[in-house]
């Protein structure tokens, strides 16, 4: 048995038997007949065998709904040993859940591909064993183990949700197990989730202390991120024919390249928001001003006539100077109801995540103000204003009482809900591309 195969001997593993004598049209068929039987829907690709293209993909649980996993022909023999008849994946991270033996594997996203974590039982040497196990001190009942992932898991945990990635070898993938969980732990709800948090919280920060190393655990991604390469190289463009600041862009190009941290991409969208702030505050007011100015009875000699500008403007600042209407003004000066329910119509699915409020946004979306475009007295553009304003205020207040907006349910990197931003970094997106454009100049090249 190779190292590679770091997890078959533990509790996660039922089924002992060789499988290297059996063909693999025997052994498929074998895996196919028993995902028909615990009803992960199997679909086999036969075009893809001798491939480095996944071959069998399974629907697997992903908290209330399914997530297809891809394993490739290599990996085929690794995952007939297993019982994985009874897996599924938590949705906030890379991970692997075993109710009925207790257990979750989780995916430790390290400094390289060579990482490995070693428990101080184990003194560290140039041999890298399959797995190993942390002493467990006296009243504890909670195993943890530290290895590599086997073929299929490292499947698993690379291909979930990406029908058509080619690996041109299976990659390593250094993972924690927590097993031996008790009853009391209800694996079936939140419980698996904060149970791994608070186990990996400690040994993570640990880690930074002793190696100035900081780990974390690996989210999934997004399914709908992946591009085919030949959809990239079917962009045109054109000779580009205007210009756009460079601060804003500058903000923009940074949040679209923090892919695989939601928190910080929204918040470098926000910025390209407010950016604009100024320009457009400023605006409504010379507005205003000018058409006092044009008024035919306005009378510059007039300090009555001067006074009514000045309350005017002095009542405009107050009614602008929250943040929360800045960014309403820059939403307005830069898109409208009709722009914004075109997105919402061309994606149903962002729409209805957009749409829940109450219970429903805290356990399924985010808690933030729901945008729904059957509110005709509520404009959509101030309802995607207040959203975007409220997601920012549970991000950046992170006092413990709130601070003095009084934001008290944070919205932390590696919540639930943090992963669950996806539908909104496409709402903010399309948001920071119209200012973009709003503020396109001509250019002079």
């Amino acid at each position: 048995m190779s190292s590679d195969i770091g997890l078959r001997d533990w509790v996660i593993v039922a089924i002992s038997a060789e499988t290297d004598h059996i063909s693999l049209p025997e052994l498929l068929d074998a895996i196919v007949e028993r995902a028909k039987n615990a009803g992960l829907d199997p679909k086999v690709e036969p075009d893809n065998f001798g491939t480095k293209y996944p071959v069998l993909r399974l629907s697997l649980k992903f908290g209330k709904d399914r997530r297809d996993a891809y394993f490739v022909e290599e990996a085929l023999g690794d995952l007939a040993s297993y019982k994985f008849e009874n897996w599924s994946v938590l949705p906030s991270m890379r991970s692997l859940l075993n109710v009925n033996e207790r257990s979750i594997v989780v995916f430790v996203r390290g400094p390289g591909p060579d990482f490995f974590l070693w428990p101080k039982s184990f003194p560290p040497s140039e041999f890298v064993p399959a797995g190993m196990r942390f002493s467990t001190p006296a009243g504890s009942t909670v195993t943890l183990h530290t290895g590599h992932a086997t073929a299929a898991l490292s499947c698993l945990f690379f291909h979930v949700g990406f029908k058509n990635r080619v690996f041109p070898a299976i990659p390593k993938a250094a993972v924690i197990m927590v097993s031996s969980i008790p009853e009391a732990v209800d694996l079936t709800g939140s419980g698996a989730v904060e149970l791994v948090e608070s186990i990996t919280r400690s040994i993570f920060f640990e880690v930074d202390l002793r190696s100035k190393v900081m780990l974390s655990l690996e989210p999934w991604p997004a399914p709908q991120s992946e591009h085919k390469q030949n959809e990239l190289l079917a962009v045109v463009v054109g000779y580009p024919a205007v210009t756009y600041p460079k601060e804003p862009m500058e903000l923009y190009r940074y949040a679209r390249s923090a892919q695989r941290m939601p928190l910080l991409q929204f918040l470098a969208f926000y910025q390209v928001i407010e950016f604009f702030f100024p320009s457009y505050v400023n605006a409504e007011r010379i507005r205003r001003a000018r058409i006092a100015l044009l008024d035919p009875r306005f009378d510059v000699h007039n300090n009555v006539s001067l006074g009514r500008i000045l309350e005017g403007l002095r009542t405009d600042f107050k009614s602008t100077g929250t943040e929360r209407e800045q960014i309403r003004l820059a939403i307005r000066h830069c898109m409208d109801d009709g722009k914004i329910k075109e997105f919402l119509d061309s994606n149903p699915e962002t729409a209805a995540f957009l749409a829940l409020d109450g219970k429903r946004a805290k356990a399924e979306g985010v808690s933030a103000s729901p945008v729904k475009t059957e509110n005709r007295n509520y404009p959509l553009t101030d309802q995607v204003a207040d959203r975007i304003y409220d997601i920012r205020c549970r991000v950046v207040h992170s006092k413990e009482d709130g601070g003095a907006a009084g934001f008290k349910d944070l919205l932390l990197p590696y919540s639930p809900e943090a992963y669950r931003l996806d539908n909104d970094i496409k709402l903010i997106m399309v948001v920071a591309q119209a200012a973009l454009i709003a503020s396109a100049n001509r250019a002079s090249w």
